[in-house]
């Protein structure tokens, strides 16, 4: 990052390599909030990350100062101060999030090249 520069904030849209948890509530055959998912987490629990542990999302957060973990926009534990700093869309398996096209539509994407 350059000097006295901050990120404030990590969207994250994808599936299951940055999925925290979306698709727990999601009408798929493909879970991962069951062991030996999450055996690795704190203290131990799955979550419905597709890994035994932290995920890239969680790992870039904390790199850039914002977070330890990103949780899932779903989540029914997720606090109005976690939308602030940043949540996933991502849905693993075959799993799919209608709020993900919505929200993809609304975030500016930048220059684009031709």
């Amino acid at each position: 990052m350059p000097e006295n520069k901050t990120t404030p904030a990590v969207i994250v849209f994808g599936d299951s390599i940055v999925d925290t948890g979306n698709n727990n509530d999601i009408q798929t055959i493909i879970k991962c909030n069951c062991l030996p998912y999450g055996q690795d987490f704190d203290g131990g629990v799955p979550t419905g990350r597709f890994c035994n542990g932290r995920i890239p999302s969680d790992l870039i957060a904390e790199e850039l100062g914002i977070k330890g973990i990103v949780p899932a926009y779903m989540d029914p534990t997720l606090k109005p101060q976690d939308l602030i700093t940043g949540v996933t869309f991502a849905s693993g398996g075959t799993g799919y999030d209608p709020m993900t096209p919505k929200l993809a539509s609304v975030i500016p994407l930048g220059n684009q090249l031709n």
